[in-house]
């Protein structure tokens, strides 16, 4: 392996460079040094052939760059950068261009599993401080690391940044990046790394004492790679203090020049061989497979199914449908690996094999169509359907051998359209309905068997997407201002009695979609704005909100905006789901009235923006397994 380590334009100079298998003890567990080298003058590396053992051939590995003089006379020991290199066996026939671009990459791929604690930076070769790492399982000698850390390490980090030439990846017809944005990170890094670092800890006017105090959440940092990371988790914190770092002539000149909504990184794939319409007053969601394939539902004509995003190939596949579906819109995936989608313009129930999609399941409901589906605990799927104008309640036993309708949950009116179930890790079910009839209003009701528990709701509101917090069911709302514009966005959660709006009111439009990542955060995919929203949960246990509620009563969280005039990756944010990286993954729809015709399908990702998730949700409540809003063991 062999390549070059530059600070923006100049090299760095007898800066140390190491190779490093990622740590296995956990997330953000210590990696091995297997090598290490010195820059030359002109900031070129080289290991020697034998320099260092493949533990395995897959084994993943990465560089980290040390210090180094960018032309100051002086080495700058607040100087690390960082490259993301794939399999060790790859790694070896690479040429590697360090520079902050590539720091930026590794940074926002794998934040989730950096140490953080900061108590020394990285020198001298060794990673006393800077710590990219997993959790893992061993069978006799081979290690399998963990799902999430591998696809950062081979994909995710390549999305954004190209290792070989320290480029941003570039926008294709089908790829939408923010190579912009991702320069513009490139130059507040440059700034420090290009310098002669911090005169001491309370430094605040040097370039890297201005990065450093404008990244200090729970620690200071130390260097670069410290405060990309701190960036990358805290995208909305000191925006215009980090924007106005990089000098009048940056290092990265095709960098975006205005101040952006936040700093949190999207990228988009377009394909026309799908598209998703939303039928009037319904929402659609998405699932992440246990490969973190993303499955999610098609109705275009001609193009009616479900099909899968796989992030490794950028390659999305399908429309899967021998089901007769007319127009799928939701989609919940069982521990048996079967997708299970809704039709909303047909009868039909059916399940597709997420392994060999042409294996399927097919149920017809006598004189009902179907709007919601969930998994439970006992592995069953569970339909919200109208006979009629009466709501029902049906099941799919977990063999797919009957589908039982349960009845209509007691309480609950006629004509109220199921929008969303979810399920707890018990018999708890959260079910929201429309009424189309008494315009702009829904109820929440948790529902054992038949029979109606609880109920919250809002006068003059819409249902979005419910989710298991795993230790509250909650659901979303949208107000609906006489049919025209949704304008105060909240959340009802039914255990503890909270149905807030989100602070600001009317600054964020629609929200359908929610999904909890492995710390209990709530992420909210806002659809008329083109934004993602969190809420998280409270410092240690019990998965309660309430420390995000304001004075007025309204729920608090940071909103990243992604529509045309913050990098146009996001455009009508429907379904949202979250991967075993912490990828968020958004589903756009295309249109929002019956039977409209969708263009093109749009499915956005950001890169490590929540936190690892067990994949698909069901994993999380099988057989009572408490695991919603945990991170997955490896």
């Amino acid at each position: 392996m062999n390549g070059r380590l530059m600070g923006g334009q100049q090299p760095l100079i007898g800066s140390v460079i190491g190779v490093y298998q990622y740590g296995t003890g956990g997330y953000g567990s210590a990696a091995t040094l297997l090598a290490s080298t010195t820059t030359d003058s002109t900031g070129s590396f080289s290991f020697a052939s034998g320099a260092y053992t493949c533990p395995q051939s897959n084994t993943p590995v990465y560089l980290l760059s040390s210090g180094g003089d960018p032309g100051v006379g002086q080495s700058n020991p607040n100087a690390v950068l960082a490259a993301v290199l794939g399999t060790c066996t790859n790694a070896k026939q690479s040429y590697v261009n360090i520079n902050e671009i590539t720091t930026v990459a590794a940074a926002y791929a794998l934040a989730n599993f950096f140490n953080t604690s900061y108590t020394t930076a990285a020198s001298n070769g060794g990673v006393t401080g800077d710590n990219f790492g997993g959790p893992s399982s061993t069978s006799g000698s081979v290690v399998t690391y963990s799902r999430g850390l591998v696809l950062g390490s081979n994909t995710t980090a390549g999305l954004i940044a190209n290792v070989a030439t320290g480029n941003p990846m570039p926008s294709t017809s089908t790829m939408t990046t923010e190579s912009t944005k991702v320069s513009l990170l490139g130059n507040i890094l440059a700034a420090c790394v290009n310098s002669t670092g911090q005169s001491g800890t309370s430094d605040a006017t040097s370039n890297c004492g201005k990065l450093f105090t404008a990244t200090t959440y729970s620690s200071r940092p130390n260097d670069t790679l410290q405060a990309a990371v701190a960036i990358a988790k805290n995208p909305t914190q000191n925006v215009g203090t980090l924007f106005a770092i990089p000098p009048t002539q940056p290092a990265f000149a095709a960098a975006l020049a205005t101040q952006p909504n936040d700093f949190s990184l999207a990228i988009s794939f377009t394909t026309s061989s799908f598209g998703l319409g939303v039928d009037t007053n319904t929402i659609a969601t998405i699932d992440t497979d246990s490969s973190n394939r993303v499955w999610f539902p098609s109705n275009a004509s001609g193009q009616v199914g479900i099909g899968y995003f796989d992030v490794t190939s950028q390659s999305f596949n399908g429309p899967y449908n021998g089901a007769g579906l007319t127009h799928p819109q939701q989609i919940a995936i069982d521990g048996n690996g079967y997708a299970w989608v809704t039709d909303t313009q047909s009868t039909k129930v059916a399940g597709i094999n997420t392994t060999a999609p042409s294996t399927y399941s097919v149920f017809t409901l006598a004189n009902s169509t179907s709007y919601a589906v969930s998994i439970d605990s006992n592995s069953q799927v569970r339909i919200g359907s109208m006979v009629g104008t009466a709501p029902k309640l049906g099941t799919i036993d977990s063999a797919h051998t009957a589908y039982t309708v349960t009845g209509s949950p007691s309480g609950i009116a006629a004509s109220y359209i199921p929008q969303s179930i979810a399920s707890d890790n018990g018999s708890n079910l959260i079910f929201t309905g429309y009424n189309s009839s008494v315009p702009r209003f829904y109820d929440y009701y948790v529902v054992s068997g038949a029979t109606s528990t609880s109920q919250k709701g809002f006068a003059n509101d819409l249902a979005g997407q419910s989710a298991w917090t795993g230790g509250d069911l909650v659901g979303v709302k949208a107000y609906n201002n006489g049919g025209a514009s949704y304008a105060v966005d909240g959340l009802c959660f039914i255990g503890n009695g909270a149905c807030a709006s989100m602070a600001g009111n009317k600054t964020y439009n629609r929200p359908t979609g929610i999904s909890v990542d492995g710390t209990g955060t709530l992420w909210l995919a806002y659809n008329q704005t083109a934004s993602v929203a969190s809420v998280p949960q409270n410092s240690g246990t019990g998965r309660a909100y309430s420390n995000y509620i304001n004075s007025a009563g309204q729920f608090t969280s940071y909103v990243l905006n992604h529509n045309s005039s913050y990098g146009n990756t996001l455009t009508n944010p429907e379904g949202i789901s979250v991967d075993n990286e912490g990828n968020i993954w958004v589903a756009n729809s295309g249109c929002l009235t019956t039977s409209c015709t969708p263009g093109s399908f749009t499915l956005t990702l950001f890169p490590g923006q929540a936190y690892p998730t067990i994949t698909p949700v069901s994993a999380q409540i099988a057989s009572g397994a408490a695991l919603a809003g945990t991170a997955p063991s490896y």
